[in-house]
Formats: C-alpha cells, structure tokens, sequence
C-alpha cells in the first residue's frame, strides 16, 4: 500500500515537472529536464499499453473464464469490490441523512435551506426567524413544538 501511495506520489511530481518542462518555463537544454520529460512520456505510453493489455485480457478472459486458474481468487475480489461499493453507497446515505438533519430554517426570501443557527440566509442574507429551543430539567435541549423531553421523558410546560 505504501509503496502504491509513494509511486503515485511520484509520477504526479513527474507529471508536474513534465508539464513545466513541456511549457517552455524550464530550460529545455537542462539534462535534467530533458530526462524527467522524456521518462514522463515513457510512463505515459506504458500506462496505455497497460490500458490495452488489460482490456485484450478481459476479452480473451470472458471467452472462458475456467480456463484460468485465477478465476477462484478473481470471483473473490469481484466480491469484496462488490461489498465495498455497497458500503460506500451506505456511507453516502449515512452523510446525506446527517446533512439534512443539520438543515435548520427555510428563508421566507427565497427559499432556500439554511444550516441550523444561521441568523442570515446564506443564499439571500435575509434575516432568519430562528426557532426557539427550551432546556428540560434534565439539561436536554427540547424543541418549542414538543410535550415531552425525549431524553428523561418529562413533560415539558
């Protein structure tokens, strides 16, 4: 993993000091750059061939699949890709319910949702009626419209 994250680093620096070099804005007679550019473009051409390579692979692949013995462990990463994503789709619906449950008020200028405690619209900037929360006995905080507090249970006057 590391080394993954590490050679990635790398050939984004190598992207970076490619494109200077390709701008004009290094020196084009530097050994240096001449090298960085020209092992750019060597890396470049690989990861297409490698592109390719791997496409011919899933073609020839799919046309017998049991005719490999890494169909076993490939069946088996397809799997875990296939539980990851759900996952991912889980976490996403997880984000997107905390997010809306930091909505506060709607403007009555335009419309638009507001983070709770705002006191100005962020879209418009009209002042926002903010609705009132009431402190139980118990210390939890328990909105206007309520008649017990959802924490200890008492009635709220």
């Amino acid at each position: 993993m590391a080394s993954n994250l590490f050679s990635g680093l790398g050939e984004a620096i190598n992207g970076v000091v490619s494109e200077i070099a390709k701008s004009g804005l290094a020196p084009q007679d530097d050994l240096g750059v001449r090298m960085i550019s020209t092992k750019s473009s060597i890396a470049e051409l690989r990861k297409k061939e490698n592109e390719i390579f791997s496409e011919i692979g899933r073609k020839v692949y799919h046309e017998n699949p049991s005719e490999y013995s890494q169909s076993e462990e490939l069946l088996h990463i397809q799997d875990e890709i296939a539980e990851l994503e759900e996952r991912v789709k889980g976490i996403e619906k997880e984000i997107k319910e905390k997010e809306k449950g930091d909505i506060g008020n709607s403007c009555p200028n335009c419309g638009s949702e507001n983070v709770k405690g705002m006191k100005f619209c962020q879209e418009c900037g009209t002042k926002l009626e903010l609705s009132e929360t009431h402190t139980c006995s118990c210390g939890a905080t328990v909105a206007p419209n309520m008649s017990f507090c959802g924490e200890c249970g008492a009635k709220i006057e």
